[in-house]
């Protein structure tokens, strides 16, 4: 069983920053865990945020979100409690689409700091889940 963990970032010459965290997983696959997608993802916003105020300082007025799930195939349903002790799980996600929350929306910066960055993260984890589960 291995929790996920950060695997990377990148911040572009044009200002977009690029965050990368793997799932949860255990033998039988990764499990998108709705609560830690969202931890995840609130982790991912703060560097976000920081790696924007270090390179373009106050400049930065509102922000553009996405938020994906890739290599869809292999996910597993289930819940975090369950990993390290399951015999079996469903593969809501066999056929391999891309879950995605694509950069329709912004958000004022100040939304990527803490209290507010929960909302933010939490959004985008459900709409992520809704994705992948239908």
């Amino acid at each position: 069983m291995r929790m996920g963990e950060f695997l990377g970032c990148r911040v572009g010459r044009s200002g977009q920053v690029s965050v990368w965290f793997s799932l949860p997983r255990d033998r039988l696959g990764p499990v998108p865990d709705e609560h830690r997608l969202a931890c995840d993802l609130q982790d991912a916003v703060h560097a976000g945020a920081a790696l924007l105020k270090a390179t373009s300082g106050a400049r930065v007025g509102r922000v553009a979100l996405a938020a994906e799930i890739v290599q869809t195939t292999g996910l597993t349903g289930g819940r975090l409690e369950e990993l390290g002790n399951r015999s079996g799980a469903n593969l809501p996600g066999a056929l391999g689409r891309t879950v995605r929350v694509d950069p329709d929306e912004a958000v004022e910066a100040t939304a990527l700091q803490k209290p507010r960055s929960w909302g933010v993260a939490s959004t985008l984890a459900k709409v992520l889940m809704r994705a992948w589960k239908r």
